[in-house]
């Protein structure tokens, strides 16, 4: 609703437009919500989007060629110099909807890339191959794993990450017989990043071993029936070896 005294004209497309005790009343009346445009009763103009939950859970704000711009995307988003860089798990194929339009070529690779129009946002769709990172995993007990990997990442990601389900107190990373980082267990799998140790090139070919401890009673947090579970032995589940793609466009 807004104040019909401060509105000098109101465009909104598939919306029902009612006014009613001094107030423009817009209720949504469609499948996708065009942009609402204003301009108030002093010469100012705004332009409102109704975004869905997952399209505002979704969304960045970055500013391109000088100009500020919604980005919605399931990626995770960095911005620099006129360059996006999207990184998402699991799939290689990223895409992302812009608002307002690019009026400038976007390439990626070296190789301009073209948008199609869904609703009031371009929409960007990058295909890349599905890659296979070479991690091997030797379980040595039930509360024990070895993970060892190249030291590099394949063309295409931005990381490798092991995805651990283990049932303990905590659970241990172990480097050469020293500890290289832990996790707390809180109910959730401890997401574990490969990429932090190829770069310092701490990961030596004999691998990383993951260690889960017994369950301790000053852990909180947990529900009693996990814990439950939790206290007939420390044991890792299961690894998944998730990678995370990565794509960088340029805007020229």
């Amino acid at each position: 609703a807004f104040d019909s005294a401060t509105v000098q004209s109101l465009s909104a497309k598939n919306w029902k437009k009612e006014t009613a005790d001094g107030k423009i009343i817009l209720t949504f009346e469609g499948k996708d919500a065009d942009p609402i445009k204003i301009i108030s009763a002093t010469g100012q103009r705004a332009t409102f989007i109704l975004l869905t939950r997952q399209q505002a859970e979704n969304s960045w704000r970055i500013k391109i060629k000088n100009q500020e711009r919604l980005i919605i995307s399931k990626s995770d988003l960095m911005s620099y110099d006129n360059s996006i860089e999207c990184r998402q798990l699991d799939d290689p194929n990223i895409s992302f909807n812009v608002f307002p339009a690019i009026k400038n070529k976007v390439f990626f690779k070296g190789k301009e890339i073209f948008p199609i129009k869904k609703g009031i946002f371009q929409h960007y769709v990058i295909n890349q191959p599905k890659v296979f990172p070479k991690v091997k995993l030797t379980r040595s007990s039930e509360d024990k794993m070895v993970v060892q990997m190249p030291g590099y990442l394949p063309p295409g990601l931005s990381d490798v990450i092991l995805k651990i389900d283990y049932l303990g107190g905590s659970a241990e990373a172990l480097i050469g017989g020293k500890i290289a980082t832990d996790n707390l267990f809180n109910g959730t799998d401890w997401m574990f990043s490969l990429k932090r140790y190829l770069k310092l090139k701490q990961l030596p070919k004999e691998g990383i071993e993951f260690h889960v401890l017994p369950w301790s009673n000053n852990i909180t947090g947990v529900p009693d029936s996990l814990v439950d579970i939790i206290k007939s032995g420390p044991k890792i589940r299961s690894v998944k070896i998730v990678p995370q793609y990565r794509a960088e466009v340029r805007i020229e």
